[in-house]
């Protein structure tokens, strides 16, 4: 298909804006520094987009997880030495693993970030007025940061109005 200059926006691209602005948002409101955070990723090989921006966003340690990684790889034990969990693939075998967890740390989903999927690919949109228009990894992080500092006190994130 010839290049027509126009940017597309993947859904794993959008899902991972929304997913780290959520992780940022609660960094920053439990006054956890970036770079002295542990962040497990589950089921990163569901979207690896998401473990490649925690990763471009300057979190310290970053634990990616994936169902094949348990026989070797204990995900509750694991899950007991990080910050924060995201939960990528949103699965019941992960939500399963992660409920048996003691003492969980903050467990954030694709379904906590309710509209804000909408809300990232429409942050991206205006961003990619570029030129070339592209999506950028750097586009990305940033989109994250943008939509994390755009959410009103005391919810998780920006809502989506009119939509895209």
């Amino acid at each position: 298909m010839p290049d027509v200059g126009v940017p597309v926006v993947a859904d794993a691209q959008a899902q991972a804006v929304a997913l780290v602005a959520r992780l940022l948002l609660r960094l920053e409101r439990a006054r956890l520094p970036r770079r002295s955070s542990r962040v497990l990723v589950l089921g990163d090989g569901d979207n690896p987009v998401v473990g490649d921006l925690v990763v471009d966003s300057g979190i310290g340690e970053v634990v990616r997880w994936n169902a094949e990684d348990a026989t070797g790889y204990s995900l509750p034990a694991l899950a007991r030495r990080v910050d924060v969990v995201l939960d990528v693939g949103g699965s019941a075998e992960h939500r399963r693993a992660a409920m048996a967890m003691i003492l969980p740390p903050a467990l954030i989903t694709l379904q906590d970030t309710g509209s804000v999927v909408a809300a990232a690919a429409d942050l991206l949109g205006g961003a990619l007025a570029a030129d070339p228009p592209r999506v950028t990894r750097e586009l990305l992080a940033h989109s994250a940061q943008r939509l994390a500092s755009l959410a009103p006190a005391g919810s998780a994130l920006p809502e989506v109005r009119g939509g895209i």
